[in-house]
Parts: C-alpha cells; sequence; structure tokens
C-alpha cells in the first residue's frame, strides 16, 4: 500500500479529508457534541468507550482521514494488532519454537496516548504543522485518543511505531547471553498486538533475568506510559494467551487453541447433540433441547465458573457461535500442522455450522 505525499492545506482538504474548510471548521465545532460516551463492563471491570455518531461531520472525516492516509502510513513490523493483513496468530506466531515467553501488557494504552504525542508522530510524514494539528484534533477526544474512534487503531500504532522502533533495535543490541561458561549469538524476538507486547529467547529466562523487563519499563515511561503489573507473565516452555496456545519446540512449534477454549464450545455441542453416542453418525442438534423456552438459561448453568459470560437471549449465543467458529477457522489458514488435529478442528467447525443452522432455523426462522 502506498503512502500519499501531502502536498498543502488544499490538497489535504480536498484529496485526504474531501470535505470543503466550512464542513472541517463546522464538524469540529460540534466536536464535543459528536461523542457518544458510555460505559460498559468487560472481565470485571468497567471501560468508557468514546463512539463517534455515524451521522454527524466528524464521522466523515475520521472515516476518509483514515482510508485516505492513516492506514497507509508504515509501521514497525513488530505492530501486528490494527494492520490489514494480520490477526492474533501473525501477533504470537513469531514465538513458537522459543524455550521462554514474557507477555507485558500497556496499561490504558488509547488513555495514554496524548493530542501532543499524536501530531508529533506525524513529522516524519506530514511536513505541514498546520495539518499535523488539524489531524491531532479530529482524532483525539479531550485531549486523548478515544477508545472507539475509528482512527484510533490506526493513530495508536503511528503513535507507538518509534517506540517500536526502539524496543527493537535494544532487542537486537541483546546478542551475547550468558549460559555458564558459553556465550551465545541470540537475538530476542519481540511482536506487539496493539497493548500486548510479547518477547520470547532461547536462553534469556526472562523470570530470572530481569534486565530486559527492567528495560522495557524504563522505554515506554519515557513515553508516557507505564506497564499493568497485574498481566505481566512469564513462562518456560509454552505459553496460552486469550485462548491461544504458543507451543514450544517440544509441543509442535505451534500457535493452537488452548484446551479450556475447546472445553467450552465441546460442553455447548454436547448439550445440543442428538445422536446420543452414536458413533460415526453426522451432528444433530436435539430439537426438543432448542425449543425448550428454558433453553438460554440451561445453557448458562453449565458455566457457573464464569469462564463464559453470561447469554442473555438467543441472539447472542449464536453471536458467540459464530465468533468462535471465526476464531477455529484461523487455526485452519495457518501453517500449524497436518493430520489428526486438523481433521479433529475440520469436524468441530463442521459441528458448530449445523448447530448455528438450527438454531436459525428453529429460533428464527431462517432458511
Amino acid at each position: 500500500m502506498q503512502m500519499k505525499k501531502i502536498y498543502g492545506w488544499d490538497y489535504y482538504c480536498e484529496r485526504i479529508l474531501r470535505k470543503s474548510q466550512l464542513f472541517i471548521e463546522n464538524s469540529l465545532a460540534e466536536k464535543e457534541n459528536s461523542y457518544i460516551v458510555f460505559d460498559i463492563r468487560d472481565r470485571g471491570k468497567e471501560r468508557t468507550i468514546c463512539q463517534v455518531d455515524k451521522t454527524s461531520g466528524l464521522y466523515q472525516l475520521q472515516n476518509n482521514l483514515n482510508r485516505n492516509l492513516l492506514v497507509k502510513i508504515p509501521l514497525s513490523k513488530a505492530a501486528a494488532g490494527f494492520v490489514r493483513g494480520l490477526s492474533y496468530q501473525d501477533y504470537l506466531r513469531p514465538h513458537c519454537g522459543k524455550k521462554f515467553h514474557m507477555r507485558l501488557d500497556i496499561h490504558h494504552f488509547f488513555d495514554h496516548v496524548t493530542e501532543e504525542q499524536v501530531i508529533k508522530s506525524l513529522e516524519e510524514f506530514v511536513q505541514d504543522e498546520k495539518i499535523r494539528e488539524n489531524i491531532g484534533e479530529i482524532t483525539t477526544f479531550n485531549g486523548k485518543l478515544p477508545q472507539g474512534a475509528v482512527t484510533s487503531p490506526a493513530v495508536s500504532n503511528i503513535v507507538f511505531r518509534r517506540i517500536d522502533q526502539r524496543i527493537l533495535k535494544y532487542c537486537q543490541s541483546v546478542r551475547k547471553v550468558r549460559e555458564g561458561k558459553k556465550f551465545y549469538q541470540e537475538d530476542l524476538i519481540y511482536t506487539r498486538y496493539a497493548d500486548d507486547m510479547m518477547f520470547s529467547s532461547d536462553y534469556l529466562d526472562f523470570r530470572r533475568d530481569l534486565f530486559v523487563y527492567r528495560m522495557i519499563k524504563h522505554i515506554l515511561k519515557e513515553n508516557g506510559f507505564s506497564l499493568n503489573e497485574k498481566k505481566t507473565y512469564m513462562a518456560e516452555g509454552e505459553i496460552s494467551l486469550s485462548g491461544f496456545v504458543v507451543g514450544g519446540e517440544e509441543n509442535g512449534c505451534s500457535v493452537r487453541p488452548s484446551r479450556k477454549r475447546l472445553r467450552e464450545i465441546n460442553r455447548i455441542l454436547a448439550y445440543f447433540d442428538a445422536r446420543r453416542e452414536l458413533d460415526g453418525c453426522p451432528y444433530e442438534a436435539d430439537i426438543k433441547k432448542l425449543r425448550d423456552p428454558r433453553v438460554i438459561d440451561n445453557v448458562n448453568l453449565m458455566f457457573p465458573d464464569g469462564s463464559v459470560a453470561r447469554f442473555s437471549n438467543k441472539k447472542s449465543l449464536i453471536n458467540y457461535l459464530c465468533g468462535y467458529r471465526a476464531f477455529l477457522i484461523t487455526f485452519l489458514k495457518g501453517e500449524n500442522g497436518q493430520g489428526s488435529s486438523q481433521r479433529a478442528l475440520q469436524g468441530k467447525i463442521r459441528n458448530l455450522e449445523k448447530l448455528i443452522d438450527q438454531c436459525q432455523r428453529w429460533w428464527f426462522h431462517i432458511e
């Protein structure tokens, strides 16, 4: 993707924002009224979402700015989140086969990206100061990056670009690692997915050699960020994150779904299974259970530990099943091995598709 060169204010208005100066001024004058602010509960904690009204002029400015400029700015090779064509697996895959892993979480990532940082991060790509300041005004709310704006993902990666590069340079400098009396040539591997940072090594035990952790913490502090200490995770061998398991060399050097996530969907598939343990029969949903008026309550009772968020209605359960199907499909797209494990995943995906189809037919009469 080739980045457009911005030649001046008129070009910026006409070719990037594709709006008149009067429209831009009026939209920014209504900026405060263009945001819909609300709180959501995520994993037991409140998060504030600042969503832009899609009927507002500000939304049009953000959408055009994002499509015509922001997503075309080159990023660090460490960035995998909010990057077209990349997924969470691309964030994890470079760490397969490594012996030691360290996952760090940036505390309140979007909240710590300021309007000043946004403007400064664009200096390399946009020479006109007036345009940089206008981009900063369009993409921030109350002086910081709003979680919920269409431009925030791309802007966060642009702001973090130089930090990523500095961390990569540091990782490349850590070459001589001592183990006993021997020295090894070793490059630390680093990738980032939004606020999640992953490091891996064959020789550096992050639990013992804390100098890497301290340096990353120092680099973040210098740039106005901090770590969420509660989410720091260091491990030897394989590491499990967000339903994915990164395997060590002895475990096939692969990214695969975690046993916990597989158990969750297996419970739901088994509950609706009408085959009564008949081997070799294709999956078929139990119609009586689908028609039970307490069906959602019965499914919720299978997860009393809260491992799966309670389903509020039938639509939320179908959305969960569709999302899980998409989650499993990502493992078929990667080069994560062939044979029985791949066939098992394909079978589970087929069963999910049959259950989704039956749910839609009986609950919403969708053919």
